[in-house]
């Protein structure tokens, strides 16, 4: 920045006035509400790291009139003379058409005016940002569409507008509050706490820092009507907290179940409170796009491990039907093996009778198997969470499990006949007159219900073959021949054996 007087490196405060390195034009598709969620940001990560709490110990309390509302924050524990410690507060009020944010026990300097000046790194990695550069842009912002921004901390005035050709940079003008008015807010701010007035709420420009928004001058001044104030509010959840029935709270963050509402535009089915993400100096997520699947990937784990059945049908819901939504774009990828058994549990509780397979596969051939020879209802899964079971093991194809149910299947019962015998020996002697198959073994089994005729297992070199080739009626279901159909062959203890056809049918 250009300043008229160069400031100590110490940082502390004296009469001067900054210009801006910042054209008027800077961040130009930022919105009011945009400005006030970083406002907002700031002042809820000044509190948490100026008294050490955790996200979760954050808990405002809103008490709304027709005339003002009042946002504060009281420390989850503290309490001075049997009354709670108040630790900031936000207040609107109709009668000024503006918003005060006020940090207790905070403090500004020099160097937070600097662009990159501040940072959060060091601090507690779960905030996302303290008053500093974020302050600045969200002045410029709200300056640029007619409110009025100015601060009152370390007993100094902080005053941002435009100046310069065509009034395109901004600056900051610092003035000193004077001795008698910094005595007089002090005894104020004593005299409400210590008597605990209902209502009454104070900062001390001394110990505190306060942002206020209120109307600009002139004509084109604007001011923070109740319409205005409750859109801005939806920027923060926890200043539009849903109903306690539709917000799960996870250690990796909070879980929005009511899409009415808290959807957002980013393509996100739910709502999400991300508690550690970090962002840039336009307050996008610094996150990759790899970090933040998983973030939404755990976020939904917990939730599933402590939110039963329901919770599962709505994550099932995301990755069948709705894939393409951000919440599960990775979920194939990242989704854990416990969340996994979670799914197939619930799928196969609520598929009796069903044959799960992958859509967009070979979806004809994989229906007609799992009809025809699984004898089962087919029941397409998108291929996202396909293949977030498959990465478990958890679902095979129908070919997989019909083969499965054919190795498995019991060994043939049948009593042994003439017919039986010649068809085992034949093959037998076919097998050992070749090297390649010399060596393998022969099982007839029962089939397990399917319509597998033979299967090797090269693992175990051995040959099932399924025992309807053990009778002539079943055996030429598959390969008939003349000898059969004139009825010379149908008797299965006959001693004449016309049908060599069926050993080269299996050899």
């Amino acid at each position: 920045p250009q300043d008229s007087e160069q400031e100590d490196d110490d940082g502390s405060l004296r009469p001067m006035s900054y210009t801006f390195s910042l054209s008027k034009n800077y961040v130009r598709d930022w919105s009011n509400q945009d400005a006030f969620r970083e406002l907002y940001q700031n002042w809820k990560d000044g509190i948490l790291a100026s008294f050490h709490l955790n996200q979760r110990d954050f808990r405002p309390e809103i008490q709304q009139k027709r005339t003002v509302i009042r946002i504060c924050l009281y420390h989850p524990h503290n309490m001075q003379d049997g009354t709670r410690e108040l630790l900031g507060y936000i207040i609107w009020r109709e009668r000024y058409g503006g918003i005060e944010l006020a940090n207790f026990d905070a403090r500004l300097t020099s160097q937070d005016l600097d662009i990159g000046g501040t940072t959060k790194h060091g601090d507690n990695g779960s905030l996302a940002g303290q008053h500093g550069e974020g302050l600045k842009i969200a002045a410029l912002v709200l300056r640029r569409e007619g409110f009025r921004v100015h601060l009152a901390a370390s007993k100094y005035k902080f005053n941002f507008g435009f100046r310069g050709k065509g009034k395109s940079r901004m600056y900051c003008k610092l003035s000193p509050i004077p001795p008698a008015t910094l005595t007089r807010k002090k005894a104020n701010c004593r005299r409400l706490y210590t008597n605990g007035k209902p209502g009454g709420l104070a900062s001390d420009p001394a110990r505190d820092v306060s942002v206020f928004i209120t109307k600009g001058r002139g004509a084109t001044g604007v001011k923070v009507t109740l319409d205005k104030f409750q859109q801005w509010r939806r920027v923060a959840l926890e200043l539009d907290m849903p109903p306690s029935e539709s917000i799960i709270q996870t250690e990796h963050g909070d879980l929005i179940l009511d899409r009415e509402k808290y959807h957002n535009p980013r393509e996100f089915w739910y709502g999400y409170n991300l508690m550690a993400e970090e962002i840039n100096r336009e307050r996008q997520s610094l996150a990759s796009p790899e970090e933040e699947a998983l973030l939404v990937t755990k976020i939904w784990a917990s939730a599933i491990e402590n939110g039963g059945p329901s919770i599962v049908e709505k994550y099932t819901d995301l990755l069948n039907k709705h894939y393409d939504c951000a919440d599960v774009s990775m979920a194939d990828k990242k989704a854990s093996k416990a969340t996994a058994l979670a799914i197939w549990a619930r799928l196969v509780e609520n598929g009796r009778g069903k044959f799960y397979y992958g859509l967009g596969l070979n979806e004809t051939q994989d229906s007609k198997i799992i009809t025809t020879s699984l004898r089962r209802e087919p029941a397409g899964l998108s291929k996202k969470l396909w293949n977030l079971l498959s990465r478990y093991s958890l679902v095979r194809t129908p070919n997989e499990q019909r083969a499965l149910l054919f190795e498995n299947s019991q060994r043939s019962s049948l009593q042994p006949t003439q017919f039986s015998k010649h068809v085992q020996r034949g093959l037998a002697g076919c097998l050992a007159l070749c090297s390649q198959t010399h060596n393998l073994s022969v099982e007839y089994v029962s089939g397990g219900d399917t319509d597998v005729a033979i299967l090797f297992n090269p693992d175990t070199r051995c040959l099932k073959i399924h025992e309807k080739y053990l009778r002539p009626d079943t055996a030429h279901e598959l390969a008939p021949c003349l000898a059969y159909t004139m009825g010379r062959a149908n008797h299965e203890d006959s001693p004449s054996f016309f049908c060599d056809h069926i050993v080269e049918e299996l050899y």
